[in-house]
């Protein structure tokens, strides 16, 4: 399917073992991981209570980011704007996302000052602003389960959404047998976690969630 910028407002399945997690970042870390473009791969991200989520897509490369912040506290770092405008292009969409405990109105909040501090980085790299288009996705009322946390999913093909539980799990693909041996490959010493089946358990206490570092692309040749 071409790719098609598209939000599901019924949400989306659970993703298989080939999506790739994006673990909440610290303001001491603020870079987005990063997809090329030619990139299928599912982008998702869990455990959102007053986290902020941002998505991008470049159409004119076909790239796309995505960043899970702790407790929304981009604002206070004009790096992280500095480091986004190095990865957007002219026509890029901008998609923020709240988590379990923000309302509609501080997600509009939010994406005025995005708008507001992204223009401005954008203008210091010489890069034109004036067409980037900014989108809110709002988790609330989507929040299930006594954890209380929100979900976000990105797909290859321009699906987002959160996830919804009631929906099967995306079934994992097959591997297609060429007759020969494949050689072994080293695990990534990235902590983003490739998702199993169903969500994973909260390991700690909301306020103090596991910092993981994304930064390395994905084996290619899949």
């Amino acid at each position: 399917m071409a790719f098609q910028l598209r939000a599901n407002p019924n949400g989306l399945p659970q993703p298989n073992s080939d999506a790739i997690e994006v673990t909440m970042r610290f303001i001491d870390d603020l870079t987005p991981f990063q997809l090329d473009g030619g990139d299928t791969d599912t982008l998702w991200t869990q455990h959102m209570t007053a986290c902020l989520t941002v998505a991008t897509y470049d159409p004119d490369s076909g790239k796309r980011t995505l960043i899970h912040i702790q407790g929304g506290y981009w604002e206070r770092d004009q790096t992280f704007f500095e480091t986004m405008a190095l990865n957007l292009g002219p026509n890029s969409v901008i998609i923020i996302v709240s988590g379990a405990e923000e309302s509609q109105e501080a997600l509009n909040n939010y994406m005025a000052k995005y708008k507001q501090e992204l223009d401005v980085a954008m203008f210091m790299e010489g890069k034109d602003h004036s067409n980037l288009t900014y989108l809110t996705y709002w988790s609330k009322p989507h929040v299930t389960g006594r954890a209380g946390t929100a979900t976000f999913v990105f797909k290859g093909d321009g699906e987002y959404g959160h996830i919804n539980p009631a929906l099967p799990p995306e079934p994992t693909a097959q591997p297609i047998s060429t007759g020969h041996a494949l050689p072994a490959v080293a695990a990534p010493t990235s902590s983003t976690s490739r998702a199993g089946a169903g969500l994973n358990p909260l390991s700690q206490s909301l306020t103090h969630l596991v910092v993981g570092v994304a930064t390395l692309k994905p084996p290619q040749g899949r």
